[in-house]
């Protein structure tokens, strides 16, 4: 299996910080990629939030309204 390194631009590090509480990772691995011209997978995405800190609450949705 080969791995794909990119050098990650601010612009691309910009939107995920702007974007992870709102799009999923699939989501923003598929803009990136059509943004960027690279092949950006969900690994990366997910790999680069972890660096950049930016967590996500663990689990499904619990269902609120009453």
């Amino acid at each position: 299996m080969k791995k794909t390194y990119i050098k990650w631009s601010d612009n691309d590090l910009d939107f995920i910080r702007q974007n992870y509480d709102k799009l999923t990772d699939k989501d923003m691995s598929e803009t990136l990629s059509k943004i960027s011209g690279n092949s950006i997978s969900i690994g990366m995405i997910r790999r680069q939030r972890r660096k950049l800190q930016l967590g996500r609450k663990r689990g499904r949705p619990k269902n609120t309204s009453v």
